[in-house]
């Protein structure tokens, strides 16, 4: 997973959140499956969260509910993502964006959308991702969605990070920029602390050291008020990188090894080797001991998402076979 997913995947799930105020008259067994699902997916049980979705969108498809499909797919999609299973997550929200395009839930169309972007630039796929966001943009131009949800300055973080992934921190400086010039993104102190660091780290990577320390530093302390903790190693690696091309060894190997802490504390894999990527820069001459490491994560962590994905698979036909005996 890329160093910038980690905060996008930050902000996706409150994208459902528009989708749950809809959803108003349910039939008691869907509404049963989408309370079950989300509950379990709160609580980092997604294998049932997603069993869940999946029973739901298949009593959906008996009784041609569109809007209830559409809905279970995205959030089958949503987990797909979390878990790594990216092919199947694509599958399942292009096929959501096909029924809400059809269907005019314009709401959904969004989501799906937003989804696909993630996606792309996870795969690297940059123009694709860029693309795709300008299309949720798009809709949240021309549609009615409450601004207290930030959706358009989530949306704008995510088209900024795929700049700057892609290496273009100039055009991502002026999308944070526009996202950060509304007043009320600092209500949400995750999404700000979000921006805050981007913006930061874009403007460090064109060579404009102005503000960038202290920017950096205001986000960390964001996150640290939250417990935001992903967010707080993201912004620990941004700083630690910062001081090693500025030649604070020092104070980068201090920061790097607390994010380093951090994600072995919290059992944080992905995390662990973003930290042992700069560890690798910082402390050179145990380079090969963080190199070996981060191949053993990475092993196990391949060995993870071809398991989830078996999983999903089961499930999947699991859920079938019970439709089919009811």
């Amino acid at each position: 997973m890329l160093i910038q997913d980690c905060i996008i995947l930050c902000s996706f799930i409150c994208l459902m959140l528009i989708v749950n105020l809809s959803r108003k008259d349910k039939r008691p067994i869907v509404y049963d499956s989408f309370d079950k699902g989300t509950a379990f997916r709160e609580i980092g049980r997604y294998d049932s969260a997603y069993y869940h979705f999946n029973q739901a969108r298949k009593y959906a498809e008996e009784k041609a509910d569109l809007r209830i499909n559409a809905e279970a797919l995205l959030e089958m999609a949503s987990l797909l993502y979390i878990t790594n299973n990216f092919i199947e997550s694509e599958k399942n929200a292009l096929e959501a964006v096909k029924i809400a395009q059809a269907t005019g839930f314009k709401d959904l169309e969004y989501v799906g959308l937003a989804n696909l972007a993630m996606l792309s630039t996870d795969e690297k796929d940059y123009s694709t991702g860029i693309r795709y966001n300008k299309r949720a943009l798009e809709i949240l131009d021309n549609h009615y969605f409450p601004e207290e949800f930030l959706f358009r300055e989530t949306t704008l973080n995510n088209l900024g990070v795929t700049f700057q992934s892609q290496g273009d921190d100039n055009q991502a400086l002026k999308v944070f920029d526009i996202a950060l010039s509304n007043p009320i993104v600092k209500q949400d102190r995750k999404l700000y602390a979000m921006l805050l660091d981007n913006q930061a780290y874009s403007n460090f990577k064109i060579g404009n050291r102005r503000s960038v320390g202290d920017s950096m530093n205001k986000a960390l302390g964001l996150r640290r008020s939250i417990r935001d903790v992903p967010g707080e190693i993201i912004n620990l690696i941004h700083l630690s990188e910062y001081n090693r091309i500025y030649g604070d060894f020092r104070n980068a190997f201090y920061l790097i090894n607390r994010a380093y802490t951090s994600a072995r504390k919290f059992k944080l894999p992905a995390e662990r080797m973003l930290c042992l990527q700069e560890l690798i820069k910082v402390d050179p001459p145990n380079q090969q001991k963080y190199i070996q490491e981060y191949i053993k994560i990475s092993d196990s962590l391949k060995i993870v998402e071809r398991r989830n994905h078996n999983k999903f698979a089961r499930i999947a036909f699991e859920t079938d076979e019970i439709i089919k005996q009811k």
